[in-house]
């Protein structure tokens, strides 16, 4: 029986809020500095062009970054079940995947969180790749690190799962937490609670 490789997204799907950086972190330092700095800092660290400090830097003191960064933990919410989920996918036997832009740090802390943080056989992170989504490169890069062909992409964003598939094919499940799910023709599945994922899994042959 062929392998079956789960592809998880981050923010959205592993977390509730997809928007992390605009409601989550922007609203904890939006009296130190103005918005467009601060998505331009956010995108340079997410992709690996700046570090940490670099980051922080005119948005807050060294001594403040823990307690502002343990608030971005704190009002990050995570999906229902995530961890009962991530276990019963590798109860059957799935190798899991983690393909995030969320800087390395942040999503260390989230999947630790969650308890779910050794449980990716690799982790790609847009900050070590030095790109992000949706370009091909990022996915070039996770595709090359993926040994096998039965994979399962889970993302909220569908323009990510059609540009993978130009990449590798693979079956495209497209997640969304609302009860609105959009209609798309290149999606194979499309669902509202990540249970569904160890259905489908068990469902393809």
């Amino acid at each position: 029986m062929n392998k079956k490789i789960v592809i998880f997204d981050l923010l959205g799907v592993i977390t509730k809020e997809s928007m992390f950086a605009t409601n989550i972190i922007y609203p904890l330092v939006k009296n130190r500095v103005s918005y467009d700095l601060f998505k331009k800092k956010y995108l340079l660290y997410a992709i690996g062009n700046i570090e940490a400090v670099d980051f922080w830097k005119f948005i807050c003191l060294k001594k403040e970054i823990k307690k502002i960064e343990e608030k971005i933990i704190a009002k990050t919410l995570l999906t229902s079940g995530i961890r009962d989920i991530i276990h019963n996918l590798t109860s059957l036997n799935c190798e899991l995947y983690l393909a995030t832009e969320i800087p390395k740090r942040w999503g260390e802390l989230l999947l630790d969180k969650a308890g779910i943080k050794n449980m990716f056989k690799k982790k790609f992170y847009s900050s070590d790749l030095l790109t992000t989504k949706p370009f091909s490169k990022f996915y070039e890069l996770v595709f090359e690190n993926i040994k096998g062909n039965d994979i399962y992409h889970v993302d909220d964003t569908l323009i990510n799962l059609i540009a993978a598939q130009e990449i590798k094919k693979h079956t495209k499940i497209f997640y969304n937490y609302s009860n609105d799910i959009a209609s798309s023709r290149e999606i194979d599945y499309k669902i509202n609670n990540l249970n569904e994922i160890e259905k489908i899994c068990k469902l393809k042959k």
